[in-house]
């Protein structure tokens, strides 16, 4: 097997099973714990789920833009590890800080939300939910070792 030069691809980075797992408790937490099992956990297992995904999500839409400014030309690589990963998790915690810490803005993300699903989950604003941004931390290495991982070529 031969390394090709450039990075890995944004379905590397949706596909590993840390992410997957992610979207699974967030699945799990919303359509099952929250209506049978309400309580503590099924208020913070989201947002553990949500502080992991969304940073790799955020990465991922990155990796996708890149190859579609830029498909054939690896040298003009927009895929370097470091920034990517710190932007995406810089963003994603901003985002998540907002929703816990501006009044007015769980209201906007369920609007924009709406646009998206039928039936947003509302979110609740809450202090307590803000230690769950360490996952923000896991996601930033994750997404920093698997952009540096070459793809690979099975000739």
């Amino acid at each position: 097997m031969r390394e090709k030069p450039q990075p890995a691809d944004f379905s590397a980075l949706l596909l590993h099973p840390w992410p997957v797992l992610a979207a699974l408790l967030i699945l799990f937490n919303a359509f099952y714990l929250r209506q049978h099992h309400a309580g503590f956990w099924s208020g913070k297992l989201s947002d553990v789920g949500i502080c992991f995904l969304l940073p790799v999500l955020l990465a991922a839409s990155w990796s996708l833009a890149a190859k579609l400014i830029h498909p054939l030309s690896p040298e003009r690589n927009l895929l370097q590890p470091a920034p990517v990963a710190l932007a995406s998790c810089l963003v994603a915690a901003a985002y998540f800080s907002a929703l816990n810490l501006l009044p007015g803005f769980p209201r906007f993300h369920e609007t924009m939300m709406g646009v998206l699903v039928k039936n947003p989950i509302r979110p609740t604003m809450d202090v307590t939910d803000l230690p769950c941004l360490a996952f923000t931390v896991a996601a930033y290495f994750f997404i920093r070792r698997n952009l540096s991982k070459p793809v690979r070529d099975l000739n």
